[in-house]
């Protein structure tokens, strides 16, 4: 995904993307849980995948020779479903970053929610003072509005729109995890079967047994040490068939400090 793409925050005309945005703390952490819904969707969530079929053991009245051409047979068409859903994975992978990265305005539309806004109007330097909250922020504001129009602003203005720089956090890799990507048959002994009075054979004893892999593990850099999450471009709103910009910006919108201390109470 690019960096320095602007971004639009109106608190309004919201698109369902099948994520509950109440429970995320940070715009990375909403962009992973989409990727992660779109995954499933597409049915590729595992980054192995796991081959439906089971490898029978070797039964009584199978040969050698039939065996070991059925194992042949089961290992390549294992490895070619295993090749495949690999590549198919990668692919639609490339899909889903293309649909994020052109949806992103959106996504951030959804994640930092409703704007609930209050004014307050100063006729002396016709003036609103504004408060503006959402489900993660909190900001004030003061924007101009002549005197014979403002009374009619304060009734009909319902919101605000941000235009944002968005500047991705760093992700550090501090270690790594074991993850399940599988299982396997294995041979953990034999037991005697009586089939008659007179007649026993040991058979072969199976269990399943998981394949683990080591997965590098990441975490976003601190939000102490990266402070620029969005940076407010310009706020504005149209009215009466004009724009009204915000005089005063702020270097700095960081929602996710704002909504750590929001959804954690």
């Amino acid at each position: 995904m690019s960096s320095g793409k602007y971004l639009i925050w109106s608190g309004e005309n919201f698109k369902d993307f099948g994520v509950n945005f109440s429970e995320i703390y940070s715009f990375e952490q909403a962009l992973e849980k989409l990727k992660q819904v779109e995954l499933t969707k597409q049915g590729f969530l595992d980054e192995i995948g796991e081959y439906p079929e089971i490898f029978l053991p070797k039964d009584e009245f199978e040969t050698n020779n039939e065996f070991q051409k059925r194992k042949e047979l089961f290992e390549i068409a294992r490895d070619k479903f295993y090749k495949e859903y690999k590549e198919n994975r990668k692919a639609k992978l490339l899909e889903i970053d293309e649909f994020i990265e052109d949806s992103k305005s959106d996504i951030l539309n959804s994640y930092l929610g409703k704007q609930d806004i209050q004014m307050q109007y100063n006729p002396e330097i016709e003036e609103f003072k504004i408060n503006l909250k959402s489900r993660v922020i909190n900001l004030d504001f003061n924007i101009a509005v002549k005197r014979d129009i403002a009374k009619e602003f304060k009734e009909r203005v319902k919101n605000f729109d941000f235009l944002c720089e968005h500047n991705e956090r760093e992700k550090i890799q501090i270690g790594t995890k074991k993850v399940k990507v599988g299982s396997k048959k294995v041979k953990v002994g034999t037991e005697k079967i009586k089939f008659a009075i007179f007649f026993t054979r040991n058979e072969a004893i199976y269990k399943e047994e998981p394949i683990y892999k080591e997965k590098p593990l990441y975490k976003y850099k601190s939000i102490a040490d990266d402070k620029k999450f969005l940076n407010i471009i310009e706020i504005s709103t149209y009215f009466n068939k004009q724009t009204f910009k915000v005089n005063k910006l702020f270097p700095v919108l960081n929602a996710e400090q704002q909504a750590i201390k929001r959804i954690r109470k």
